[in-house]
């Protein structure tokens, strides 16, 4: 497990911090109320009626988007900050250029793939 520690304004004066231990072992439980919690706290936002449900799918959790209420067609149903999107672009940038590994996939013919490794 480790920590994620996220600024979240409760008032306009009054910052305060919430931490959350995110246990990122391969069979650990999803644990949505608090994924939903950190995911307000940086920004996302959802439309009226969006909601994660849990379904068992054969002794494990299996997570998926409803609504519960009619949405217009092409109305947005959520909403990402971009600083919480991963990319390659992203990933690029944090990093810079991996020129060695850069050289192997290009030896390997997969060129077309590239920003793709530095996810």
């Amino acid at each position: 497990a480790f920590l994620v520690s996220q600024p979240i304004l409760h008032s306009r004066t009054s910052p305060a911090e919430l931490f959350l231990t995110v246990n990122i072992e391969e069979n650990a439980a999803r644990d949505i109320p608090t994924s939903e919690e950190w995911a307000s706290a940086c920004g996302v936002q959802k439309a009226d009626g969006f909601q994660l449900v849990g379904q068992d799918l054969d002794g494990r959790l299996d997570v998926s988007a409803m609504t519960t209420e009619d949405i217009p067609a092409n109305s947005p149903v959520l909403f990402v900050p971009n600083e919480m999107i991963l990319s390659s672009n992203k990933a690029m940038e944090e990093f810079g250029r991996l020129e060695d590994a850069e050289a192997q996939i290009i030896a390997n013919n997969a060129e077309t793939e590239l920003r793709q490794y530095y996810l």
